[in-house]
């Protein structure tokens, strides 16, 4: 250009989008760093997870034991009382065959119990010591993904899953509008003032106690 105006504004365009497009490189870096620290941390945490669960493995076995044991003895109490209520307020009023086909149903169910349990007790114990090293390892890896979320202890780090994506949308949606809202009021309250002496402080001071109280919120829930 060889006007000053036009090359004042090409220059400020120029700037402008420069600074657009390197910060966006930049947030990108940062991104894709930021996931990768985020994926090695999980999967450092599954690789301990998963090396503790293969020493424990016999302890492991008996925990599963003890579970079933505590299932079916739950089922056992239920059936008992159940059959005791029922012989004690209906017997009278039911023939006696309808009474000996319940009391079978209820006994064919809990044989039914007590085989499943012995099933999957065998099928547990063969099945890890039948299998490789290599094959256990993926099995314990998928059962110790499955039970609950991984989260560092040494940094805070949130689980990449929608709901925490929701959340963040949604928590940094309510800032906004919290900003937007007092700062159209400090805006007005500058505009009616006569002296700007008086107005602009004032809206400095509110704008620092907003972003105080965003910090402060975002310390809290951290």
């Amino acid at each position: 250009p060889y006007d000053a105006k036009s090359y004042a504004f090409g220059g400020i365009y120029q700037f402008f989008g420069k600074t657009v497009v390197l910060s966006g490189y930049d947030g990108t870096d940062r991104l894709l760093a930021c996931t990768g620290f985020h994926l090695t941390g999980q999967l450092a945490i599954l690789k301990c997870r998963v090396k503790e669960f293969l020493k424990n493995n016999h302890d492991t076995h008996g925990f599963n034991d003890s579970t079933l044991n505590v299932q079916l003895s739950n089922s056992l109490r239920t059936h008992t009382v159940i059959l005791c209520k029922f012989t004690l307020t209906e017997l009278e009023r039911v023939y006696r065959f309808t009474f000996l086909i319940y009391v079978c149903i209820l006994s064919c169910t809990l044989y039914g119990h007590c085989y499943i349990e012995h099933e999957l007790v065998r099928c547990d114990l063969s099945l890890r010591l039948e299998l490789s090293t290599i094959n256990l390892k993926f099995l314990c890896i998928c059962m110790v993904r499955a039970r609950k979320p991984l989260r560092l202890t040494c940094a805070k780090f949130r689980v990449v899953s929608l709901c925490t994506f929701t959340d963040i949308v949604l928590e940094y949606y309510f800032h906004i509008t919290y900003i937007e809202e007092n700062c159209e009021r400090c805006i007005g309250y500058v505009c009616s003032t006569r002296y700007n002496r008086v107005g602009i402080p004032y809206f400095f001071q509110i704008k620092s106690l907003i972003i105080r109280r965003q910090v402060k919120i975002i310390n809290t829930e951290n």
